[in-house]
């Protein structure tokens, strides 16, 4: 991985809850040192992660960071969706602060909005689970393009029940 690549981590914890994000929050203002984990959202669900991990989002941000759209309605355009849906996209987006939007004037007093990438890639961490859960060569994890069309290697599923489709870019 490149060192000046600015990377958006969505990571499986799963002892991160609120009793110790408090315990941090007062350690940290005892000690005159913020803990602040930028550039990083936690999930403490194995299930809420893969629900990150398989929605549309992340095939929209790299279609951002590949493409540069000038306007929401480009990037609907190009990602084949329906304006509403890739708006609500880009707003979740923008509140975990992947994104930005910018208000980009144009001809006759009007104006677009263009969604920024405010990183160049997204990763998806599951460090946690494989100490807690080791594979067992089951499947790996690999990082892959979301705009190119994958193969479904394996399916499994989940202590929830939750179906998990295991994805191979290679074919």
């Amino acid at each position: 991985m490149n060192k000046n690549k600015k990377v958006f981590t969505f990571k499986y914890d799963p002892t991160i809850s609120l009793k110790r994000m408090g315990e941090e929050i007062l350690t940290a203002a005892k000690i005159d040192k913020p803990q602040v984990h930028l550039h990083e959202i936690s999930f403490n669900n194995l299930e809420d992660i893969m629900n990150e991990a398989v929605s549309p989002r992340p095939k929209l941000f790299a279609c951002l960071v590949e493409k540069k759209p000038e306007s929401l309605y480009q990037l609907a355009k190009i990602l084949n969706r329906n304006y509403a849906n890739v708006y609500k996209d880009v707003q979740n987006l923008v509140s975990m602060g992947v994104i930005r939007l910018e208000k980009v004037k144009k001809g006759k007093g009007g104006e677009r909005i263009r969604p920024v990438p405010l990183y160049d890639e997204i990763a998806f961490d599951f460090n946690e689970w494989r100490k807690r859960e080791p594979l067992r060569g089951r499947f790996e994890i690999k990082p892959f393009n979301f705009l190119e069309k994958v193969k479904i290697l394996q399916t499994t599923r989940g202590r929830s029940g939750i179906e998990y489709k295991i994805y191979d870019n290679n074919k």
